[in-house]
């Protein structure tokens, strides 16, 4: 069961990258802020980009288990979506040179920065 709602949440997650016209950092981060700021949308689309940016930072913490050890992240115990995507967005911030790479590789990358794992 477990596998299988993994494969259905990674389909579902590059089925909807696949209609985005781009999947970079450029592309996400004023969704991103405007996700934490809790700004209005001022129309469809910026809704909708919000929700992507929501959704791609949830599926990412959903699936950090699963991936291979050097790309696991080990947030503290009660770490929010928002403080996610904080994270990412200080890491755009630091790295602007980064901003071309796909959102998923720059998330993990803030993330691992930020949150890195304990050597066990």
């Amino acid at each position: 069961m477990r596998l299988r709602t993994l494969c259905l949440l990674i389909s579902i997650f590059l089925g909807s990258a696949a209609f985005a016209d781009d999947d970079s950092g450029n592309d996400h981060e004023r969704a991103c802020r405007m996700a934490v700021t809790r700004a209005d949308a001022s129309n469809f689309y910026e809704a909708a980009k919000v929700g992507e940016c929501l959704g791609a930072i949830s599926t990412i913490i959903f699936l950090n288990v699963f991936l291979d050890k050097p790309l696991q992240y080990c947030p503290p115990k009660g770490a929010t979506v928002g403080q996610h995507i904080k994270v990412v967005l200080k890491y755009m911030d630091d790295h602007p040179d980064q901003m071309n790479k796909n959102f998923v590789h720059l998330s993990l990358v803030a993330f691992n920065g930020a949150w890195p794992c304990q050597a066990k």
